[in-house]
């Protein structure tokens, strides 16, 4: 079980060094002038991206902590019922706040397509 835990607890450091990678890929990118060669609804598309896949990461990062916390915990308690309780209910607790930063990180997505659309819709009525 350790061994299992030690293993995802690899595959999501791996995963948080890839987007390492791309946040220095985008940094750089930044002092290149080359998103200034994307357009901003492009950007936009780009730092969602990002938002979700870290949040994905550390959730998985958080969710393989906790479980193996959660795991011993049991191996040492007289009470298994209530620490299996108490690790469904923390599950479910972190399941929606990560699952609300998706939604919001969606949310906020919409909205700047909305204002871009917007934005666009000005320009043209002008010309």
């Amino acid at each position: 079980m350790i061994y299992n835990v030690y293993h995802l607890l690899q595959s999501v450091q791996q995963r948080s060094f890839k987007l390492k990678k791309e946040l220095r890929v985008i940094s750089s990118a930044l002092y290149d002038d080359y998103l200034t060669r994307l357009t901003i609804k492009e950007t936009q598309e780009l730092v969602e991206n990002i938002v979700e896949k870290s949040s994905t990461t550390i959730e998985e990062a958080h969710k393989a902590a906790l479980n193996a916390t959660f795991e011993l915990l049991e191996k040492v308690s007289e009470d298994k019922e209530t620490t299996q309780a108490l690790q469904k209910l923390h599950n479910t607790i972190a399941s929606g706040i990560y699952e609300t930063l998706r939604i919001t990180n969606k949310q906020f997505g919409n909205l700047t397509n909305e204002l871009l659309n917007l934005k666009e819709k000005e320009k043209k009525d002008e010309i």
